[in-house]
């Protein structure tokens, strides 16, 4: 277990509750919240590589249209890099919608699933591959970026790689629920083993804003087909609007 620091100010943060070994922090000055203390590197590696999630998979071919239905609304090509690309039912279903898509994720057990599939995928993060810039017209990240280690560097890089007006795509938990206000640290959807950041729609928004890009689309209805069924969580897609000046 090792205790953190929001990613924005690298400042403690001031504790809200625990949820069995983990503890629940929110920055006093930007107000994100994360998991402190968390798992460290070695707990999630482990964790990562034996996780197979069949209900994720089942939602994932739900979703999957609607989803792709919003990034090819906003998106000026074909070029997709699906980050978290899981076991690649969201990649398949863009592949056979006509998108150019390429897979990446940290556990080498899905890319090989994927690869099995005849699906194109990597093993790693998206900073660790330094695709060429403006190589994608739309990076997704899927109910990926409350687990990785740094979103401000992550969405740093998409910036770099996407094309001008790219779109970027994510869903995550809100944090800002009535069900995470209501159960706290029994929350169904905090999972702290393996979520790092809780984001809610203003953090959200102001972490894309930061790093050069535009809200375009945002819902929290689980009514939505990009949404569907999914109480407490949110889609937001937005535009790249600048080159993202988090690093510089």
């Amino acid at each position: 277990m090792i205790n953190t620091f929001c990613f924005r100010c690298r400042i403690p943060g001031t504790p809200l509750f625990s949820s069995g070994r983990y503890g629940i922090a929110q920055c006093p000055i930007c107000g994100q919240a994360f998991t402190s203390p968390r798992a460290d590197d070695a707990e999630l590696q482990k964790f990562y590589g034996n996780r197979r999630e069949t209900f994720q998979s089942l939602g994932s071919m739900l979703w999957a249209s609607p989803r792709l239905d919003l990034v090819q609304h906003w998106a000026g090509g074909n070029r997709l890099l699906d980050v978290g690309c899981d076991r690649g039912d969201f990649l398949a279903a863009a592949i056979w919608r006509g998108f150019r898509a390429i897979g990446i994720d940290v556990s080498e057990r899905n890319v090989t699933e994927c690869l099995k599939k005849g699906l194109p995928a990597i093993s790693g993060t998206i900073e660790s591959q330094r695709f060429l810039p403006g190589n994608f017209d739309a990076v997704t990240f899927w109910d990926v970026l409350e687990h990785v280690p740094d979103p401000a560097t992550a969405l740093t890089e998409a910036n770099r790689i996407l094309a001008p007006e790219g779109v970027l795509a994510t869903s995550c938990p809100d944090f800002d629920s009535w069900g995470r206000k209501t159960f706290g640290g029994n929350w169904s959807h905090l999972h702290p083993n393996q979520h790092l950041w809780h984001f809610t729609g203003e953090t959200l928004g102001k972490l894309f804003v930061e790093c050069g890009f535009r809200p375009a689309y945002f819902t929290k209805d689980p009514l939505s087909l990009s949404n569907f069924g999914r109480v407490d969580h949110m889609v937001l897609i937005s535009i790249k609007t600048k080159e993202a000046s988090w690093l510089n």
